[in-house]
């Protein structure tokens, strides 16, 4: 088979094409299978009464139903968050890397006052009917849970911590042993004249 140029190339070009997506394919379901894993750090207070759940990343269905792979061409693939993917938060392939990489958010004034409307309203000091925008949705998100408190005047940042989903796939020797033997069974199989599934 090797000494037959035209055939071999063929072949060899086929198996790997087909092992690579295969790979790609191997690699996307960890990220999702590490994403159920409930492994991270838990959501914060708010984030945790908001949706309902402790649990990071799981809750974000959009986020988690984002990750994918694609055929690039016959010898590469690509695995996770495709960067024209957009939820309601934007694109989320930038909240995927903020998730991921984890983040600081400086405390700016308009939500300092978001925090404070909310805990009005929560607390019952407010009535719900007067907010407005952002405050109007997480009220309604909480769906009467809470009560939610005022940022304290010493809280400068709000801190996202990293929970890196994708690297540890991509730097998970199990994983990537498993991607060289699909690559290697790929090769043996176009020396013996066979085309991989």
């Amino acid at each position: 088979m090797m000494l037959d140029a035209s055939r071999f190339s063929g072949a060899i070009a086929t198996n790997i094409d087909r092992a690579t997506v295969a790979n790609a394919m191997l690699a996307a379901a960890e990220i999702r299978r590490r994403i159920r894993g409930k492994r991270y750090t838990p959501n914060a207070a708010l984030t945790t009464l908001i949706k309902g759940s402790s649990t990071p990343l799981v809750d974000e269905a959009l986020l988690f139903q984002a990750v994918t792979h694609q055929r690039i061409d016959g010898k590469t693939a690509f695995a996770g968050v495709i960067r024209r993917a957009r939820g309601k938060g934007g694109d989320l392939a930038d909240i995927a890397t903020m998730l991921h990489e984890g983040a600081s958010l400086p405390v700016t004034p308009a939500m300092r006052g978001l925090f404070y409307v909310l805990a009005q309203a929560t607390q019952g000091k407010r009535d719900p009917a007067t907010l407005t925008g952002r405050a109007a949705e997480i009220f309604a998100q909480l769906k009467g849970k809470g009560p939610i408190y005022p940022l304290k005047p010493g809280t400068t940042v709000i801190v996202i911590p990293p929970r890196p989903f994708l690297r540890e796939v991509f730097e998970d020797k199990g994983l990537l042993a498993k991607m060289k033997t699909n690559w290697a069974r790929a090769s043996g199989e176009a020396v013996a004249g066979k085309k991989g599934t």
